[in-house]
């Protein structure tokens, strides 16, 4: 009657709308694939990496520590009595570690001492323990995650704008639709 093809609109405006809504639901599934990825277990290669950097972080700190603490009896003769060096000395690497009768070594003093002493027994035990633990098929590494991570995010982005652009297309055209 009016010369108007409403069909063929409809038929547009539907199909806008149901590509609109496949980008949307695209977007939301790399929404959960990125929350996955974001919460999938470690891999034990990283929690050996991590356990292996600190065990010998703490050795170094414990060597160091000792290392200051016998340089006092390389510089002073005053300190080469039993009774000074009982006083004065620990295997912990602590600087006179008595107040009184009352010890000065705190949990982070004996963690650092057994790493320094016992460094490859330390090392041994804790990766057998780590490899006898159940771990889950779907731990992913450290930098597996970060590279995961990164290409969800970008993608996620790119639709996103894809989505505005589509919306402000459609809108320049007199079609509106709820963001």
């Amino acid at each position: 009657m009016f010369g108007i093809d409403f069909k063929s609109l409809r038929k547009g405006v539907d199909s806008l709308e149901k590509r609109l809504q496949a980008m949307r639901t695209e977007v939301e599934e790399l929404r959960r694939q990125r929350e996955r990825v974001q919460h999938a277990p470690v891999h034990k290669d990283d929690l050996k990496a991590l356990l292996a950097n600190w065990l010998a972080a703490n050795g170094e700190r414990y060597q160091q520590s000792l290392r200051e603490t016998l340089a006092k009896f390389v510089r002073s003769p005053r300190y080469m009595t039993q009774h000074d060096l009982d006083q004065t000395m620990s295997l912990s690497g602590a600087l006179q570690p008595f107040a009184g009768d009352t010890a000065r070594i705190g949990p982070k003093d004996i963690d650092q001492a057994l790493c320094g002493l016992f460094a490859s027994l330390l090392k041994d035990t804790v990766m057998k323990e780590i490899d006898s633990m159940d771990w889950s098929p779907n731990a992913i590494t450290a930098a597996e995650r970060t590279v995961t991570m990164a290409q969800l995010t970008e993608q996620i982005d790119r639709l996103d704008r894809d989505t505005a652009a589509l919306i402000n297309e459609a809108e320049e055209a007199g079609i509106h639709w709820n963001r």
